[in-house]
């Protein structure tokens, strides 16, 4: 749980710029109620650019490290717990058609390894009758969402057949 908080505070470090965090490219934060000429007057120095780019590894680093912990304990929650902060730090890019060409390039192994974890351990969290699971729908949701992302990114690749 640790990795993940650590993600949501790159991540928050990076909204606080206004800095989007599942985009490769430099992209501001659209809040709806700047026009187009303030968005482009907002300048980042090359250093800045640089501790962006750092940040946004670091919250896919943490958040692939706190799913690989969670599976290495075999618990259920903390997988999908990584794969929800994962999915809600990346939706404003998995919005678009033509995402798996906007996303950040290191994010590719945390979807692979959330979906792969999930994937995994959802059998035994679902049919254990000594622990009913409350929150199978969400958790079935997630693994799709994920699932559907994760297998375009894979498409986008070249990696068709693990797609």
């Amino acid at each position: 749980e640790s990795h993940y908080i650590l993600a949501q505070t790159f991540a928050d470090k990076l909204l606080e710029d206004d800095v989007e965090i599942a985009f490769k490219e430099l992209k501001l934060v659209d809040e709806g109620d700047e026009d187009e000429d303030s968005l482009a007057a907002k300048e980042f120095t090359e250093e800045a650019k640089a501790k962006f780019a750092e940040w946004k590894l670091e919250v896919c680093k943490n958040i692939e490290e706190g799913c690989k912990k969670g599976f290495s304990v075999r618990q259920t929650w903390l997988v999908f717990n990584g794969a929800i902060h994962l999915w809600n730090l990346y939706l404003p890019v998995l919005r678009l058609p033509d995402f798996q060409m906007k996303i950040v390039h290191e994010s590719r192994s945390a979807f692979k390894m959330c979906f792969d974890s999930m994937n995994q351990l959802l059998p035994e969290g679902v049919f254990d009758p000594e622990k009913p699971d409350y929150n199978l729908s969400s958790k079935i949701n997630i693994f799709a969402n994920l699932g559907a992302a994760n297998a375009k990114i894979l498409e986008y690749d070249n990696h068709n057949n693990e797609a």
